[in-house]
C-alpha cells in the first residue's frame, strides 16, 4: 500500500509541475520568428555585398596579374604572379574604356601595368618608365640618356653583345634621340635585350596605364618548373 501511495503522490507532483509551466506566449513566438527572419535577411545582404564587391569594386582597387615573359627580368622573372593596385594609377571602370582618377603621379623609374598601344593586343604589359612627357631619350649601347644626362640603372640586364637586340628592328647601339610627346611615356623592359617596349612600338599613352605592381604572390620558373621561394612576398611598390 505504501508503494502505491508513493506512486500516486509522484503523479500528483508531476501534474502540479506540468500545471505550473506557462504556455508559450504568442509574443515570444513572434519574437523568435522575427529573430530568424532578421538573421536570414542579414546573411542575404552580406552575400549580396560580397558579390558586388568582388565583381565591381575589388577590380578597381586590387587585382592579380601573371608575367609570362622575361622582359622585366631580373626585377620580375617570367612565371611570376603579382598583386597590382589599379586604384593608384586609375584603373578602367569595369569593362569599359572609362578611366578612374589616379591617386599618384607617374614618376621616372616607376614600374607600371598598362594596355598595349595596339588595341588588338589584350594582354596587360609591365614595363619601367624611362622617359616622361617632354623628355629627350637617347640610347647608346648599355647607357640611357635623359635630356643629355646619363641615368643610373642598377636594375637592368643584358643578354646579348650584338649590335641588335632580340628584335632586329631595334638597334641597341644608336637609338634616338627621341622627344616624348605630351600625354605619353617612354617605357623599357629591365631585360633590355629581350623586351618589346617603346623602342619597338613607340610611345605609351599615359591613359593606357591602369595599375601599379605591389607584391609578388607566386613565382615559378617556366623552364625548370622550380618554385622561386625567394620571390614570395617581394615588394614592388613604387614610392
Amino acid at each position: 500500500m505504501g508503494k502505491k501511495k508513493n506512486k500516486k503522490l509522484e503523479k500528483v507532483r508531476n501534474l502540479k509541475s506540468f500545471s505550473t509551466e506557462k504556455p508559450k506566449d504568442k509574443k515570444d513566438e513572434k519574437n523568435e520568428y522575427e529573430k530568424k527572419d532578421s538573421l536570414l535577411l542579414f546573411l542575404r545582404d552580406a552575400v549580396i555585398i560580397v558579390v558586388i564587391f568582388i565583381l565591381f569594386i575589388q577590380p578597381l582597387i586590387i587585382s592579380s596579374y601573371t608575367i609570362p615573359t622575361a622582359s622585366m627580368d631580373p626585377t620580375i622573372p617570367p612565371g611570376t604572379r603579382l598583386i597590382g593596385l589599379p586604384i593608384v594609377y586609375g584603373g578602367f571602370l569595369f569593362w569599359t574604356k572609362i578611366k578612374m582618377p589616379s591617386l599618384k603621379k607617374i614618376n621616372r623609374f616607376d614600374i607600371v601595368i598598362f594596355k598595349h598601344p595596339d588595341s588588338k593586343i589584350k594582354t596587360p604589359y609591365v614595363k619601367r618608365v624611362i622617359g616622361l612627357p617632354g623628355d629627350t631619350v637617347y640610347v647608346d649601347g648599355k647607357n640611357v640618356y635623359i635630356n643629355g644626362q646619363k641615368i643610373f640603372e642598377p636594375y637592368t640586364q643584358y643578354i646579348l653583345d650584338a649590335q641588335y637586340s632580340a628584335h632586329p628592328e631595334v638597334k641597341r647601339q644608336t637609338f634616338g634621340p627621341v622627344k616624348v610627346p605630351e600625354g605619353n611615356l617612354f617605357v623599357m623592359g629591365d631585360n633590355r635585350d629581350n623586351s618589346e617596349d617603346s623602342r619597338y612600338w613607340g610611345f605609351l599613352p599615359i591613359k593606357n596605364v591602369f595599375a601599379m605592381p605591389l607584391i609578388v604572390t607566386f613565382s615559378k620558373d617556366p623552364n625548370s618548373g622550380k618554385i622561386r621561394w625567394n620571390q614570395f612576398g617581394r615588394i614592388l611598390f613604387n614610392k
